[in-house]
C-alpha cells in the first residue's frame, strides 16, 4: 500500500481494485470542489474491499445498485462497488456492499439560491487554490571549480592593482607628454594660418 501512494498511483493493488490504471503523477491536495480524484476513489474502493461484505450480483446488477441515488433520510445506507479481480478478464470480481461513501464538502450556504451571508446558519468557508506550480532549482558547482573561480577573481584583482599602481607611477609622464603633444600641434596650426 506504501508503494502505491507514495511512488506511483499506476501499482497492482489499485490497478485491480478500481479496474484501470492512473499514469498521473501522485497529488494529495485536498479540495473541495474536485474530491473525486483517483487517489481518493482508490482510497474509497481499498476500504470498502477490506471492511464490506461479498454479495451474489453480477456486474450489471452491482453497477445499477452504484448509480441509484439514495433518498437521505432512509434507512438503506448502504453502498456497491465492483471490485476487479483480474484486470485482464471481462467482468472478472465481484460486488461489495459496504458503508463507504463520497461526499462533496459543500456547505448549503452555497447551494441555496438568495441565501442571507449574514445569518450564519449554515458555515461557510473559502479555499485558497494556486493554479500553477513552480520550481526552482540551485545548482551548486564542484569545490575545484569554486576554487578555480575564486583564484581567478584574486589573479583579476591583482592585475587591476597593478595597473593603477603602474598608472599612478607614470601619470605625470603621461599627461605632460600628452599636454606638450597637444600644445605643440596647436602651435603648428597657428603658425600655418
Amino acid at each position: 500500500m506504501l508503494y502505491c501512494y507514495l511512488k506511483s498511483h499506476n501499482c497492482t493493488l489499485f490497478t485491480q481494485l478500481t479496474g484501470h490504471m492512473d499514469n498521473t503523477r501522485p497529488t494529495y491536495y485536498v479540495g473541495i470542489k474536485d474530491y473525486k480524484r483517483y487517489i481518493v476513489t482508490a482510497t474509497g474502493i481499498l476500504l470498502a474491499n477490506l471492511t464490506g461484505t461479498v454479495t451474489n450480483m453480477t456486474k450489471d446488477e452491482c453497477k445499477a445498485e452504484m448509480n441509484r441515488i439514495y433518498e437521505p433520510g432512509t434507512s438503506d445506507n448502504q453502498n456497491y462497488y465492483w471490485i476487479v479481480t483480474n484486470i485482464t478478464v471481462e467482468n472478472a470480481g465481484y460486488c461489495n456492499k459496504n458503508l463507504v461513501n463520497f461526499t462533496a464538502a459543500v456547505s448549503p450556504a452555497f447551494t441555496i439560491d438568495g441565501y442571507n451571508w449574514s445569518s450564519g446558519t449554515y458555515p461557510s468557508w473559502s479555499e485558497s487554490v494556486w493554479m500553477k506550480l513552480g520550481l526552482r532549482m540551485f545548482m551548486k558547482p564542484s569545490p575545484s571549480y569554486e576554487k578555480l573561480v575564486f583564484l581567478s577573481g584574486l589573479g583579476v584583482l591583482a592585475v587591476s592593482f597593478l595597473c593603477v599602481l603602474s598608472l599612478k607611477k607614470h601619470i605625470t609622464h603621461l599627461v605632460s607628454s600628452i599636454v606638450s603633444d597637444s600644445v605643440l600641434h596647436n602651435a603648428g596650426v597657428a603658425g600655418t594660418s
